[in-house]
């Protein structure tokens, strides 16, 4: 081995050393090695039977019945007042209707029909304010403009207290 060559074990081996060649599948029946190969594609599968039953031990295809055998005819309803079976039949739509009725009161015990009081009836009318000064009701109505209103001054001064114009 010389100083700086590389250490063997980790030197790229060739790509071939390690793969495992393609094979055959194979088997041994009774000791003899034969190639396997798939089967058929029949090999495996039920083919379609016809359903049988044996009544009293003969063997006879099982059909379907006809279609109406296991059918409930269509029935009308029935009642039995008293015992005896009658047809049920519908009401008449206006059997359990209650009619409209017209409001009724009874004051001091005598039904008499209600009716709608005039539209005035609650209604307050507009008033007339009012202040009772001294008790006496009077109608109370807005100040003259001018009441409430400060006149124009003339400026004033008051040296050694008299008053005397600005």
């Amino acid at each position: 081995m010389a100083p700086f060559e590389p250490i063997r074990a980790y030197v790229k081996r060739d790509s071939g050393i390690n793969e495992v060649p393609e094979e055959t599948p194979t088997k041994a029946p009774n000791g003899v090695i034969v190639p396997y190969v798939k089967r058929d594609s029949g090999v495996n599968e039920v083919p379609e039977e016809t359903p049988t039953k044996a009544p009293n031990g003969v063997i006879v295809p099982y059909v379907k019945r006809d279609t109406g055998v296991n059918e409930i005819p269509e029935e009308t309803p029935t009642k039995a007042p008293n015992g005896v079976i009658v047809p049920y039949v519908k009401r008449d739509t206006g059997v359990n209707e209650i009619p409209e009725e017209t409001p009724t009161k009874a004051p001091n015990g005598v039904i008499v029909p209600y009716v709608k009081r005039d539209t005035g009836v609650n209604e307050i009318p507009e008033e007339t304010p009012t202040k009772a000064p001294n008790g006496v009701i009077v109608p109370y109505v807005k100040r003259d403009t001018g009441i409430n209103t400060i006149p124009e001054e003339d400026p004033t001064k008051a040296p050694q207290g008299v008053i005397e114009p600005y």
